[in-house]
């Protein structure tokens, strides 16, 4: 059975819009629906299909093995197989509807067929969906293997295909309103598409926008798939395309820990970072080195220095650290420990027992260091060869040796009517008061040295030498004194007496 029909030249190898014949063509907002029954029933066999803006066109089929002359190439529809058919084409307007439904059990026919069983050389094949609807359900089990195939039930056609081996064909969906083609028998393996030509293309775009072509080559096993693309960023977003996958913001985030309540808080830095992607607007996929994509960049080339925090008691593991470059966000963590102590011991080493054990001073200017020439403590009842230190190391105790103080280095004066005693006592001091004067001029002699030596580049070591020596001068110094005043005290008391 045959639906429609053309016989003769047909097209006459004209295009779709050209031909005055051979083109079953329906109107916009058209109808035509036909049904078919078993054998090789054909709907439509013509040169071109144009199904116009708007219109419909239903096939229900129930097409079988037993076919016509034309065998496997005789489908519900079957364009360009007159010989002067060398254009063939089938074309759904847009809101317009093309709708095949072929019921029976068995068929080895395509939904849709273009060109003979010939190579069809110099045939130009094409399907154009603009906006409309493709919607081809198959029922049927194709009893025909292709022999060639490693899939033992493949069947040998596609639900579209364009037979020849010399043709050039074509599919192209653009921004199509709804595509289906369903193969409904659950035991039935097969393509959608068999494009036989030396030239195969099959494109999925909207004609106002890019595509890009997702693999293929010039083979004629092998079609040109093409897809539309589109530009997304934060100027162009698209509900299909998660904002992260072209802005985003890093941190970079130093923490501090280890000083208790004295710890500082974190301290974070934020950059934004942008770029464009290239995307499906119908799947939202991001195509990687796409068209449109850009690497990402941002105002700021990367995170400013961070100089760790002085904290009174503490010392750092770091001074700085240093900014950082990347699109990345980056965490670094700053430790601290407490600083040591001057512990007073005696000469046995013993800790002095309820005497202060000073903290280290950290640097004003470097967290991880402690401030050099630190004072020691005065303790009563004992003396340090030592006025200051500077610690080697910002976290270890320091021990400092402390000497009593022997009751033989103070002088006891007893006063009374012993005058020979008293007497005894003042030629003691005679001597020393004879000698003072000497004494007064050497320590002023060692007292210029040592201011001299005072303007001499200042270390750590010739800093503890010079107030060793200045302690011992002092003692000295004062010693002379005391026995000058002693002496004038008690000539004094003697002449009262």
């Amino acid at each position: 059975m045959l639906g429609i029909r053309y016989q003769g030249a047909g097209a006459q190898g004209k295009s779709i819009d050209e031909a005055t014949g051979g083109v079953v063509r329906v109107k916009k907002h058209g109808s035509l629906t036909i049904n078919t029954g078993t054998g090789g029933s054909t709907a439509i066999e013509a040169g071109h299909l144009d199904v116009q803006d708007g219109a419909n066109v239903t096939i229900n089929s129930k097409q079988d093995t037993h076919l016509g002359h034309a065998g496997d190439h005789w489908g519900p529809i079957m364009l360009g197989y007159a010989d002067g058919d060398n254009n063939a084409e089938a074309r759904i307007g847009k809101g317009a509807n093309l709708t095949i439904k072929r019921t029976s059990s068995e068929a080895s026919a395509p939904m849709i067929s273009f060109g003979g069983g010939m190579a069809n050389n110099g045939k130009t094949f094409r399907v154009e969906v603009n906006g409309g609807t493709l919607d081809l359900q198959d029922s049927a089990k194709d009893v025909a293997t292709w022999q060639k195939s490693w899939v033992t039930n493949a069947p040998r056609a596609g639900m579209i295909t364009m037979w020849g081996t010399g043709g050039n064909d074509t599919i192209e969906f653009n921004n199509p309103e709804y595509i289906n083609l369903q193969r409904k028998n659950a035991n039935q393996a097969g393509s959608m598409f068999r494009m036989e030509g030396s030239q195969n293309h099959f494109y999925i775009n909207d004609p106002s926008t890019d595509y890009y072509q997702k693999y293929g080559n010039t083979a004629a096993t092998v079609p040109v798939f093409k897809m539309p693309i589109i530009r997304v960023d934060a100027d162009h977003p698209n509900e299909l395309v998660d904002p992260s996958a072209y802005s985003r913001q890093i941190n970079f985030v130093v923490k501090y820990d280890g000083a208790g309540e004295l710890t500082p808080k974190d301290n974070v830095q934020t950059i934004d970072f942008k770029r464009t992607v290239t995307a499906s607007p119908i799947t939202g996929k991001i195509i990687e080195a796409g068209k449109y994509t850009t690497p990402w960049q941002s105002d700021q080339e990367s995170f400013s220095d961070v100089v760790v925090p002085v904290v009174p008691g503490y010392h750092a593991d770091k001074k700085m650290i240093n900014g950082i470059k990347g699109v990345d966000s980056i965490e670094k963590t700053v430790n601290y420990a407490p600083n040591g102590r001057i512990i007073p011991v005696d000469p046995d080493n013993k800790e002095l027992k309820d005497v202060k054990q000073p903290i280290y001073k950290t640097s004003a200017t470097d967290a991880t260091q402690v401030e050099s020439g630190i004072l020691l403590p005065k303790v009563k009842g004992y003396n340090c060869d030592l006025v200051t230190i500077t610690p080697e190391d910002p976290g270890k105790d320091t021990k400092v040796t402390y000497k009593p103080i022997k009751k033989d280095d103070i002088l006891v004066i007893k006063v009374g009517k012993n005058k020979a005693t008293d007497t005894e006592a003042v030629k003691a001091l005679e001597k020393p008061a004879e000698e003072a004067p000497a004494k007064i001029a050497e320590e002023k002699k060692n007292l210029l040295q040592l201011s001299q030596l005072k303007n001499l580049k200042k270390s750590n070591l010739l800093l503890q030498q010079l107030n060793q020596h200045l302690n011992l001068l002092k003692s000295q110094l004062f010693q002379n004194l005391r026995w000058l005043k002693l002496q004038k005290i008690l000539k004094l008391k003697l002449k009262k007496q």
